[in-house]
């Protein structure tokens, strides 16, 4: 019985801290727009000062997504996707960790 509750207790654990985001860097919270090259897309992107994430993707006019994510150990997790975070002087530049040329410069605003 006590091997249950310790189970139970780690796992509970576990889940929370997985649910809940790093604390997110200052300059980092905002609106955002932004556009990918590589995928011929343009970005909306709110970051929210508990680290969640809210984005939309409108690639030319005729599929629009919606994914949200959060702010995790300095990078962004979005649907199924990890970016990678720099600071720029125009504002930020993300970068899917799984393709390196799939970048989006992001502006405040």
């Amino acid at each position: 019985m006590n091997r249950f509750r310790l189970l139970a207790a780690v796992a509970a654990l576990s889940l929370g801290a997985l649910a809940t985001a790093d604390k997110i860097p200052t300059w980092l919270v905002g609106k955002y727009t932004g556009y990918s090259s590589y995928m011929k897309a343009s970005f909306d992107l709110t970051i929210s000062q508990d680290g969640l994430v809210f984005g939309r993707t409108q690639i030319g006019d005729k599929k629009s997504y919606a994914a949200n994510g959060r702010y995790h150990h300095e990078e962004l997790i979005i649907g199924h996707k990890i970016y990678g975070v720099n600071r720029r002087d125009f504002g930020n530049q993300i970068v899917n960790e799984g393709n390196r040329q799939d970048t989006v410069d992001l502006k405040k605003g």
